[in-house]
């Protein structure tokens, strides 16, 4: 399925960075930005992080990671061929986030109507580590809700 979508999603650009570098997708929608952190001094075992910024367009909102049931969840996909990484734990989000009930779901709905960051926390297993995958999320505005997709490739250096 994550194929699929990957797929039907292929308009979307596929971005390329570093640790020093960032590069920003927009649509009239939403921009993403995409980085990897990497700490001065880090070596082979340390610890990075991915770090995801979306912004909604005006008048839409992002969903949140959390899973209700009542909505498209955003959720974080490595590709299989990330031999150098290995997630630690789970995804975080801050921004400010919104939780009400919504009686047509038929549960609460959490959302950020402004910005949302979401990092993940990677151990670093080689000395050239890559960073690929994909961002999924749900963003939604008075009328409407649209499914996105964004791919990120990050590659970074260290001891």
């Amino acid at each position: 399925m994550r194929t699929g979508i990957l797929i039907a999603l292929s308009l979307f650009s596929f971005l390329t960075l570093t640790a020093q570098e960032s590069i920003t997708f927009s649509t009239k929608n939403a921009s993403v930005h995409s980085s990897l952190e990497i700490p001065p001094g880090t070596k082979v075992g340390g610890t990075a992080t991915l770090r995801i910024e979306v912004k909604p367009g005006t008048d839409w909102h992002v969903y949140s990671l959390e899973e209700t049931g009542a909505y498209k969840n955003t959720v974080i996909v490595f590709s299989e061929s990330c031999a150098q990484i290995e997630a630690k734990g789970a995804p975080a989000e801050q921004g400010e986030k919104i939780t009400e009930f919504d009686d047509i779901m038929g549960g609460n709905l959490n959302f950020f109507e402004g910005p949302a960051v979401f990092t993940q926390e990677i151990t670093l297993k080689g000395k050239k580590p890559r960073v690929e995958g994909f961002i999924e999320f749900q963003l939604c505005n008075g009328d409407k809700c649209i499914v996105m997709a964004e791919n990120f490739k990050l590659e970074g250096k260290v001891k």
